[in-house]
């Protein structure tokens, strides 16, 4: 009988320290477990914070920037005007003021009709422009608008620009230099400034195996006072010279980040 009872005890004895073991052990790796987290987890959250900020800033010094064949396209800024649809009524556009790095080269670019059309300036077009432009803004407030002839679409001037265009935005690689007139017009007694380009050969077009349109198609723009002095300041020297000095700073800090 006192064996059993000592092996009773023995086995009893064995179990609780099992037990107390076990718990001990569990405890300790919960309290491990808990602190390496807390310490981990700081450390790794202040890493993937700061890679996701460098990583995002030079997302964004570089998101308005792309390709159109040889050329590199910078988008600054948006702006708005109208143009026909083919029933005859105006339609409000969303456009994209852009200039083609290393040439003094700035535009806007949008959907028009079936395709995508970029219009850019020179230098000295930009000023035929916005002098075409005071002009209108001159005989708007002088009440000398014609309402009735239909030369004034051709009013204040022509130059040749620089068009890209394509089926779609990144497809806009034909190129044309059309005649491009300043004027205005009446639509439902409203005056509107218009810059109209005509058609011209595509300068990518070759032969009639090529798959590319021989020429570009004729196109017009309309804009209301608003619209049009946004433009005119957009297409400002120094608002150009602010542009590129931003974009010049951007890929600056972006080689430092990088580096």
């Amino acid at each position: 009988m006192k064996l059993k009872k000592h092996a009773f005890l023995l086995i009893l004895g064995l179990f609780a320290a099992s037990l107390f073991a076990q718990e001990n052990q569990e405890d300790n790796g919960q309290l491990l477990s808990v602190e390496s987290e807390e310490v981990d987890s700081d450390a790794y959250e202040e890493v993937i914070s700061t890679e996701t900020k460098k990583k995002n800033s030079l997302s964004e010094s570089f998101s308005n920037f792309f390709k159109l064949g040889n050329q590199t396209f910078t988008e600054h800024d948006t702006l708005e005007f109208s143009v026909l649809t083919p029933l005859g009524t105006l339609k409000k556009e969303e456009a994209v003021f852009v200039s083609i790095n290393d040439t003094d080269l700035a535009g806007f670019g949008s959907p028009y009709a079936a395709g995508y059309d970029y219009v850019f300036f020179d230098e000295a077009d930009r000023k035929r422009f916005i002098d075409a432009g005071n002009q209108y803004l001159k005989d708007f407030e002088n009440k000398k608008l014609e309402r009735k002839s239909r030369k004034t679409n051709h009013k204040y001037g022509k130059f040749t620009s620089d068009v890209y265009f394509g089926s779609i935005k990144v497809q806009a690689k034909n190129q044309s230099q059309p005649i491009t007139y300043l004027g205005y017009t009446f639509k439902k007694d409203s005056p509107y400034f218009m810059i109209s380009c005509l058609t011209a050969p595509n300068m990518r077009y070759k032969n009639k195996d090529d798959p590319y349109p021989a020429e570009s198609s004729a196109i017009s723009y309309y804009f209301t006072k608003s619209q049009l002095k946004n433009l005119m300041n957009l297409l400002s020297e120094e608002n150009l010279k602010s542009y590129k000095t931003s974009v010049i700073s951007e890929m600056y800090l972006s080689e430092s980040d990088d580096y």
